[in-house]
This record gives structure tokens, C-alpha cells and sequence, in this order.
């Protein structure tokens, strides 16, 4: 999408700044046939003139598009209440160009992320910038950064973000596996110091403290004391035992050989997978 249609520019700014339709968990489990068969359409101003533009006939592409739309527009309507959207329109949106310019930004960018994640992302981002906790340049340039990345690199700042404590704004230093960590680097979002540990900065350090911990933090879980403790003495037999992925291998010889430890949150999925290998283990010694 090099130019955007003005009718959709127009449509999204109806569909964020002046709708307040909640689109809902049951509208997110639709497809676009599906949806322009429904009453919701009428109620989403993109999505009604997609639906005339195009007269239900889409591409993939186009499909995907619209599935990141949706996304986007439902998360961004999460959490914030009219009154504030109304303010940061009057204070901010006030001039029309500018206006078309920031929403013709994020229709180009929803357009190019390659993952339906960074819908999610954006709408956090936006909803940063209606909040005042950042402005329209720090805007653009996380949200430029967000499109650049690799859609695994989000878990892996994030994991790396949990795995060390953290007491400043500015920057975050510590150990994280290797191949991981160099992800992060290209992506714009870290440095590698001293040759073995990854440095995050504020930008990095705002994107864990915002967007990914409200789209990520319930993932997450504390790794029981006891369970810490058997993987430690029995590292080796819980390795060759269980179906992890070459990250989470590699993540569990750097969290006990750097003594990091099991002590800080894991993803939920990752510390039920040690769990249940563990209770296995024992179970056929029993």
C-alpha cells in the first residue's frame, strides 16, 4: 500500500476516533465473508467500505489485511475510555492534514507488518501516544522499528526483560543465550557489550514496560522453588527427557549456568512443559 484510498483514510479515522463499537472477542473469530454477511459491518466504518470497495471479493493479502485491522481497532478500544480519545482528537488531531497523515501511517503499517502480533502492538503504541506518555516521533520511530523486527523477537525481549531486574528507563544489561540475543541486535532494539551481554535500551525498555507487558504479562508465571531445585541437580536427565525447542534448551543451560535461575517468571507453556517432564521422570522411577 504506497498511497492509501482517502475513503479508507477517512474510514479509519471514523473506525478509531469517533466509533466506539466494540468489536469483541466473537467478531475476531469471523472471517470477512463471515462478517459481511453480519450487522457488525454497518457498525465498522473500514470495514463497510472495504465491503463496498471491493464487494466481498478479496485476496489473501487483502483478507490478512483486514484480519490485522480488525485486530488493531479492537485492542485500541481496550482500556481507554471516550473522554480520552475526545481529548487527544481536540489537542492533537486538531488539523486535518496531520490527521490524514497519522492515520495513513498506521493503515501503511498495518498493511506491511507480516504478523497479526504487531497489530497488537501498534494499538498499544497509539494508545501510549493518546496518553501522553509518548509523542508523535517517538511514535513513528517504535512503530518503524516494531515493523523491522522478526515476529519472535517480541517473546525473546520479553523473556530476556523478565529474566533480569531492571532499575532504570534507560537500559537493561544482562546475560541472554547467544543466537537469541543477536536477533534482538538486528533488530535495532539492543547491543552487545563486553561480548557477552545484551544491552536493551529505552526504546526496548518503553516496549517491555508497555505494550508487550500488557499484551504478554499473563503469560507468565513463578517457577516453583522445589521444581527449580530438582532441574538443577538433575539437569542432564530432565534435557535428554523432555521435547523442548532448541531455544528453550538453550535457555534453561543459560538460566542455571549464569545463575540467573528459575526464580524469575517463565512463560506459562515453557514452565508447565518442566513440570510435566519432571512428573514424568519421576513417575517412571516410581
Amino acid at each position: 500500500m504506497q498511497k492509501a484510498n482517502p475513503d479508507i483514510i477517512e474510514s479509519l479515522d471514523q473506525s478509531i476516533f469517533k466509533s466506539s463499537y466494540p468489536v469483541g472477542g466473537n467478531i475476531l473469530l469471523l472471517n470477512f465473508d463471515e462478517l459481511a454477511k453480519s450487522d457488525v459491518i454497518k457498525h465498522i466504518p473500514i470495514l463497510s467500505v472495504f465491503n463496498a470497495l471491493y464487494k466481498g471479493v478479496l485476496g489473501i493479502c487483502d483478507r490478512f489485511f483486514l484480519r490485522k485491522v480488525v485486530l488493531f481497532i479492537n485492542q485500541f478500544n481496550s482500556g481507554l475510555s471516550t473522554l480520552e480519545i475526545q481529548k487527544f482528537v481536540s489537542d492533537v488531531l486538531t488539523d486535518k492534514k496531520f490527521r490524514d497523515k497519522v492515520n495513513e501511517k498506521i493503515l501503511i503499517l498495518l498493511d506491511r507488518f507480516d504478523d497479526e502480533f504487531k497489530a497488537l502492538i501498534l494499538a498499544e503504541l497509539l494508545k501510549s501516544w493518546v496518553r501522553g506518555d509518548i509523542d508523535w516521533n517517538t511514535f513513528q520511530r517504535l512503530t518503524n522499528t516494531v515493523e523491522r523486527c522478526h515476529p519472535d523477537v517480541f517473546k525473546y525481549l520479553y523473556d530476556f526483560h523478565k529474566a533480569h531486574s531492571c532499575g532504570s528507563d534507560f537500559m537493561q544489561l544482562g546475560m541472554f543465550p547467544p543466537n537469541e540475543s543477536s536477533l534482538i541486535v538486528c533488530s535495532g532494539l539492543g547491543s552487545i557489550e563486553h561480548d557477552t551481554q545484551l544491552k536493551i535500551w529505552s526504546d526496548a525498555l518503553f516496549l517491555c514496560n508497555n505494550a508487550l507487558k500488557v499484551l504478554l504479562d499473563d503469560q507468565y508465571q513463578k517457577f516453583p522453588s522445589e521444581l527449580d531445585q530438582y532441574l538443577k541437580d538433575n539437569r542432564e536427565e530432565v534435557l535428554n527427557n523432555c521435547p523442548f525447542s532448541w531455544y528453550e534448551r538453550e535457555l534453561l543451560h543459560w538460566r542455571i549456568d549464569m545463575g540467573v535461575g528459575l526464580y524469575q517468571e517463565l512463560r506459562k507453556d515453557f514452565a508447565n512443559k518442566i513440570g510435566a517432564c519432571i512428573s514424568e521422570i519421576n513417575r517412571k522411577k516410581s
